[in-house]
Formats: structure tokens, C-alpha cells, sequence
């Protein structure tokens, strides 16, 4: 994708990785291993970034925010972008990355910045 990417996170079996791309508006983008065949799925209209892995790979998470607020909700989504699903709602920006889901799951490990 066009301008700088970063903040990669391996899918658990290590068959795909998602990353943060982009220049004014960085979206997430999901590709196999190497980085090719890249789709963006954190939607147009908001910037995505910092995705991260469910533990058993089937959903990826991120951060969406809006450019023009300084806030922004995590949200999960299967890796094709369908099946969004809102985990927070606040006056922050939630970031989370790589590892934050707990071991078992069933908890979510992120912060708020304001």
C-alpha cells in the first residue's frame, strides 16, 4: 500500500500478517506471510492501526479513529474486513497491539490515551 508501514502482527499459525499502512489516513491491511496480496479492512472513512490476532486467529482486532477527533474504539473483524464487531466506545483513543488478548482469550489487555 502506499506510505510508510509498520506495527505488523503475526497471525498465530504465521500464514498471514497484518499490518498499519498509509500516509494521512493509515488503514490495516491484512496479506499472507510475505506481504503480498494485501486487502485493506479497516473500512474508508477512518483510519485503522495497531491490528492485532484473536488467539485462535480467526479475528483480527484494531484501532479506528476518526482524523479529525482525537478518539477512536477497537474493533474486531475476520480477516477479509466482514463481521465487524465494536469492543469499546469511549472519549479516548484504545489502542491495543500484538499479545493482547489473554491466554485463555477471554480478556483484552489495551489503554486508553486521551
Amino acid at each position: 500500500p502506499p506510505g510508510m508501514a509498520g506495527l505488523p502482527a503475526w497471525s498465530p499459525n504465521g500464514e498471514k500478517l497484518a499490518l498499519t499502512a498509509g500516509e494521512m489516513l493509515p488503514m490495516v491491511y491484512v496479506g499472507d506471510a510475505e506481504g503480498n496480496n494485501l486487502k485493506a479492512i479497516s473500512g474508508n472513512d477512518q483510519g485503522g492501526i495497531g491490528p492485532f490476532w484473536s488467539r485462535d486467529g480467526r479475528k483480527i482486532g484494531f484501532s479506528r479513529f476518526n482524523p479529525t477527533m482525537p478518539k477512536g474504539d477497537l474493533f474486531l473483524t475476520n480477516p477479509d474486513g466482514t463481521g465487524e464487531e465494536r469492543l469499546t466506545q469511549g472519549d479516548k483513543l484504545a489502542l491495543a497491539g500484538a499479545g493482547a488478548f489473554s491466554p485463555d482469550g477471554k480478556q483484552l489487555l489495551y489503554m486508553a490515551v486521551d
